[in-house]
């Protein structure tokens, strides 16, 4: 599913964000939409995005989302279920749920999980108020 960053998030598998907080989207990629690309990510950054998807995912679906990039240049359909990463000496499973990160002023960030394969394998930039929301760790892990 694609929404472009900084769209507000519609919530499409109403899992109950309240209508008084402002959510947005990130990182909800598709083939056929541009994305903003960078240069590598540091390690810092990767990390905190690995113990996000890890730690912190919710809004958990009853299937799999497969990363479209990868079937694009490939040819193949990625395996049934999730995508895995390994790091920092454990694994995750990614494509079935989303991080919810909290900015300072209290605008709250949804991404896919997907969105750790993105910025690692595909070069995904995500915006800098995410970035930062991210580095400063505090999550919405209801739902």
């Amino acid at each position: 599913m694609f929404i472009a960053d900084g769209a507000p998030y519609p919530d499409p598998y109403g899992t109950g964000i309240p209508e008084s907080v402002r959510a947005v989207a990130v990182g909800w990629l598709e083939p056929g939409h541009a994305y903003a690309r960078g240069r590598r990510v540091d390690e810092a950054f990767a990390s905190h995005l690995f113990t996000a998807c890890a730690d912190h995912a919710t809004a958990r679906t009853r299937g799999w989302h497969r990363c479209g990039f990868c079937t694009e240049t490939s040819g193949d359909a990625s395996p049934p279920g999730g995508l895995t990463l390994a790091g920092h000496g454990r694994s995750v499973v990614l494509g079935d749920a989303e991080i919810r990160v909290v900015a300072e002023n209290g605008t709250l960030f949804v991404a896919p999980t997907l969105i750790l394969h993105y910025v690692v394998e595909h070069g995904y930039q995500p915006p800098p108020e995410f970035v930062d929301a991210l580095r400063r760790g505090v999550f919405a892990d209801s739902a």
